[in-house]
């Protein structure tokens, strides 16, 4: 069984910090998959985290290879670089990716067409959930804000968008967000643990 959860939601919902918790919560259950991406590293990143920071021509080798991909770059996309995920899967583990909503879609499509890894799994045997994380501009922390000053309140409300996709959404306010056990918990109910 290959088991996938994606987690998704705005700038500073919380997504990176979820992941890291259920790895560290929950090492011998979840599997962190690494990432790729074709945009500088920030000055607060390192290789590696949160991505594998490649060349153009790097990701155009690799992109066949990856899942969850945002390829194209178009004008009214919210991202101008090019991102995938590495399928490092682990079967007997619950696998974590970050998506936007145009990488969920790639996503999906891979697994509908058995593209990349999926040719090795029937449907029954995919199992995948997405889990939205929602805040608003106005629950943000100050860092979060200073750091990525165009993400304004109308950027995030686009980026919200991708909740849609979701088959829960949690809503973090108040600096109240989202502890590993929830969706552990979650995760049982829907018999994807």
């Amino acid at each position: 069984m290959l088991k996938l959860l994606v987690i998704c939601g705005p700038s500073g919902s919380g997504k990176s910090t979820l992941e890291k918790n259920l790895i560290v919560d929950y090492p011998s259950t979840f599997n962190k998959l690494p990432q790729v991406s074709t945009r500088e590293m920030r000055t607060n990143e390192r290789f590696g985290d949160p991505y594998v920071f490649v060349r153009p021509d790097t990701f155009d080798f690799l992109k066949d290879r990856l899942i969850g991909r945002i390829i194209q770059k178009e004008t009214d996309n919210l991202f101008t670089h090019q991102y995938g995920t590495i399928p490092d899967i682990k079967p007997n583990r619950v696998n974590t990716l970050i998506l936007s909503a145009d990488a969920i879609i790639d996503l999906k499509a891979q697994i509908a067409n058995k593209k990349s890894i999926f040719k090795h799994y029937s449907s029954n045997e995919i199992k995948l959930f997405i889990i939205g994380l929602d805040v608003s501009y106005d629950d943000l922390d100050n860092e979060a804000k200073i750091a990525r000053p165009e993400r304004d309140a109308n950027f995030l409300d686009r980026e919200k968008e991708v909740l849609y996709t979701s088959n829960h959404v949690f809503k973090n306010s108040n600096g109240k967000y989202v502890q590993s056990k929830e969706i552990v918990e979650l995760l049982k109910t829907h018999s994807v643990i």
